[in-house]
């Protein structure tokens, strides 16, 4: 639901505001589709492709990007939950102008309409019902096939009036006696807020039931497809650059017999995805977790939950937490609630759980990395229950970020002059920026080289204020090199303190010169209009648009263990540690000699931070509490305001 909300709002925006907008900003449709392309080389489960028995159903629900291969005989559609708004379920499968590789299919020219996607069925046994009575199935046993779509809302906005006119999707059934594809149904291009949710049982799809009665369609090789035509139109901005345009989305697609015309759906499902259970990020270090986790959880989280049926029913919604060894440490029993119908009362005014138990927190630990996977049940005593459980993996490694990893849009700024991307970031404790991860997006018939500068600011006065590292990036906008996280390492690793950066608040970004072509990816997973600026006229100002741009700042070790004697040879004089070795709870740390602020982290002989403290007010002894630590070797790394790093070793004695 939060993802979706976050994409109505940019869909409002795009469509009340021309192609440039709120000054030199600039969100455009997708060339291609990422995550298909990263699957070429994957190697492909094999299925056994037999004949089907009624009932057929599919709501997509799968996780995967590709179609059920034992429903569906071909790649085309894109399984997603990205691209549509409210889906009927959770997932979608979505027709576009790419192919299953996610480039633009290579049969589609400019300003020629053409079929793109094929979603079609394996065959189906329409001449029985297949029961333990069984019977031969006719016309008169009230076989329907429904559906819903969608199209997409705002990529019409680069289809060209004959493509508007051209584009459909069509429904096709198979006669195989006359082996042949018959027309049964299909829609022309039209505007996304034509949808009247008040008119389609509050659903911001369009159902379509479609009963076979022809005696052709009732034989044991029955099969049916969806087929999208796509125009493809060239960008005048950018020479060769076609966008991924006329998608249409499918959802809740059903086949059986003795239906009805107004029939509903005996099913309680899921219709928006899992989410991160991070307050303020999609993903986070384990050790910046660690250090405020409380502070770092959502306050409560929200499931919606829909119910298809045309009368209330009982409800129960669980979550249960594993660690990467699979073994649960948290399970969650929502009890049971009263779900009301769908069309009583639509999407925002069903009933939603809220789980109680927040804040909840993961395990803290000392680690580097550490994954959970979180997984939503709903327990119900209808038909469908493949849409009944979703999952979400909680992955906590050495970066922040606000994105999901999959772009569904493309970000660029426009300038006379030079333009500053930044997006803002804040420890919990001081660690060191080590590199930066950069979406750059492809823009086709541009495939030379270009360089733009890498930037960290600080802060003042919740904006950029004084750059603190600038370096000059190299990076290209083609296929090849782009559609991926690309990581450029800081010249010289940073240290981010309260000294130089207050409040451990930093920000990343990009600096353009004039009129330069710069493409990254553009996530809708989170709402980062406060944490993202840009700066065309020498004023910063926040984005417009509710998403977030795919940068991710990377942060590390403070330092690598190359030896015990490498470590103590950086040791101050004046900085004594005591006692040593160390069979109590505490140890001291002496700072006789220096009134400098000092950043403290205790890491063990592997270099895995363990604790982080500091010295305030210039405080003469530093105690540290090491009751939880093991026998066994550790070091003390310090950092001064200056920047200086000095090291000591200590030993534990149990």
């Amino acid at each position: 639901m939060i993802k979706t909300f976050f994409r109505q709002i940019l869909i409002i925006q795009l469509l009340i505001f021309p192609i440039v907008l709120f000054g030199q900003e600039k969100i455009m449709q997708l060339p291609s589709n990422p995550r298909l392309s990263q699957q070429k080389d994957k190697a492909t489960k094999s299925v056994k492709a037999g004949t089907l028995t009624l009932p057929f159903f599919d709501d997509f629900t799968i996780n995967d990007v590709y179609p059920d291969q034992n429903l569906w005989k071909d790649k085309d559609a894109f399984i997603n939950n990205d691209y549509a708004y409210q889906p009927i379920s959770f997932g979608v499968a979505t027709l576009d102008a790419v192919n299953k590789y996610g480039n633009i299919h290579e049969h589609l020219e400019i300003n020629i309409c053409g079929v793109s996607d094929y979603l079609t069925s394996r065959p189906i046994r329409l001449d029985s019902i297949f029961t333990n009575e069984g019977s031969q199935l006719t016309p008169s046993d009230s076989v329907y096939l429904s559906f819903f779509f969608q199209p997409n809302n705002w990529d019409t906005r680069f289809i060209s009036d004959e493509g508007l006119a051209k584009d459909s999707l069509v429904l096709e059934f198979y006669d195989a006696v006359a082996e042949e594809w018959c027309h049964v149904w299909s829609t022309k291009r039209f505007p996304y807020d034509s949808i009247k949710p008040e008119e389609n049982k509050g659903w911001h799809f369009i159902e379509v039931v479609i009963p076979i009665v022809d005696e052709k369609f009732f034989n044991k090789d029955f099969q049916f497809r969806f087929k999208n035509y796509v125009t493809l139109t060239q960008s005048n901005n950018y020479p060769g650059w076609q966008v991924n345009t006329s998608q249409w989305n499918i959802d809740y697609v059903y086949l059986d017999s003795r239906r009805t015309y107004n029939g509903y759906y005996k099913d309680i499902c899921f219709s928006n995805e899992a989410h991160s259970f991070l307050k303020n990020y999609y993903s986070m270090p384990y050790n910046q977790y660690s250090d405020n986790a409380y502070d770092e959880m959502l306050e409560y989280d929200t499931m919606q939950i829909a119910n298809l049926d045309n009368s209330s029913n009982n409800v129960g919604y669980s979550f249960v937490v594993t660690n990467a060894a699979g073994t649960a440490i948290k399970t969650y029993q929502g009890g049971s609630n009263a779900i009301t119908p769908f069309y009583q009362s639509g999407f925002y005014n069903n009933p939603s759980v809220y789980p109680a138990v927040f804040p909840y927190t993961f395990p803290m630990g000392i680690v580097d990395s550490a994954i959970f996977h979180i997984t939503h049940i709903i327990t119900s005593d209808l038909n469908f229950k493949q849409n009944d459980t979703i999952k979400f993996d909680q992955k906590f490694y050495n970066y922040y970020a606000y994105d999901d990893g999959t772009p569904e849009y493309s970000y660029t700024i426009e300038s006379p002059g030079n333009a500053h991307i930044a997006i803002r970031f804040k420890l919990n404790v001081a660690d060191t920026l080590q590199a930066i991860n950069i979406y750059f997006s492809d823009i086709k018939g541009i495939e030379e080289e270009t360089t733009c500068n890498l930037c960290v600011w600080n802060e003042n006065n919740r904006l950029p204020y004084e750059i603190k590292a600038k370096q000059t990036i190299t990076h290209y906008k083609d296929t090849i090199h782009t559609n991926n996280f690309r990581t450029f390492k800081l010249e010289k690793p940073l240290y981010i303190n309260n000294v130089n950066f207050p409040y451990l608040v930093f920000y990343i970004g990009i600096e353009t010169a004039s009129n330069q072509e710069l493409a990254l990816g553009y996530d809708n997973s989170k709402n980062s209009i406060n944490n993202t600026l840009y700066n065309v006229s020498g004023q910063w100002e926040n984005s417009s648009y509710p998403g977030t741009i795919m940068m991710r700042p990377v942060l590390g070790k403070p330092f690598e263990i190359t030896g015990i004697q490498d470590v103590t040879n950086q040791a101050e004089d004046f900085i004594t540690v005591y006692p040593n070795p160390v069979s109590a709870n505490n140890v001291n740390i002496s700072f006789a000699g220096s009134d400098e602020y000092y950043d403290i982290i205790l890491c063990d002989s592997y270099g895995r931070r363990c604790m982080a403290s500091s010295r305030n007010n210039y405080e003469d002894i530093v105690s540290l509490n090491i009751a939880d630590l093991k026998s066994g070797v550790y070091f003390i790394i310090l950092y001064s305001a200056s920047g200086v790093k000095t090291a000591k070793k200590i030993i534990i004695c149990r």
